[in-house]
């Protein structure tokens, strides 16, 4: 239930702001916000089965807060090298999570084929 209230957070910071003219410090606070309590639920509630599951789901909350930390402080530089250098280490780190949660699914599967293999050995 908690990622669909975020999501629907998300779309209304999208539709509301233009409206009622919200500063974008508002909206980034409520993404950094919402990105902490997501994390602390997560961290609480441990609501995945396997424990896999759940480090993966804290990591990438973890990095979105990252994430979304350097789009805040990006929205405060004026010197266009400086902003080019600070997209570039979000790319990074963008792209890092993205190879993180594929190798870890990769590795996920490997050990499913594995199981599954020995089970049918012993039958």
């Amino acid at each position: 239930m908690a990622f669909v209230a975020r999501r629907l957070g998300f779309a209304l910071l999208i539709i509301i702001p233009p409206l009622f003219d919200i500063f974008p410090v508002m909206q980034m606070g409520f993404i950094i916000n919402c990105n902490l309590a997501i994390c602390a639920f997560n961290i609480y509630t441990f609501s995945f089965t396997s424990k896999a599951m759940n480090f993966i789901e804290i990591f990438n909350e973890i990095c979105n807060l990252i994430i979304s930390i350097f789009l805040f402080s990006m929205g405060r530089i004026s010197d266009g090298e400086q902003l080019y250098i600070s997209g570039l280490r979000c790319n990074y780190f963008i792209i890092f999570m993205f190879v993180f949660n594929v190798g870890f699914i990769m590795v996920q599967a490997a050990q499913d084929c594995i199981t599954k293999c020995n089970r049918r050995r012993k039958i």
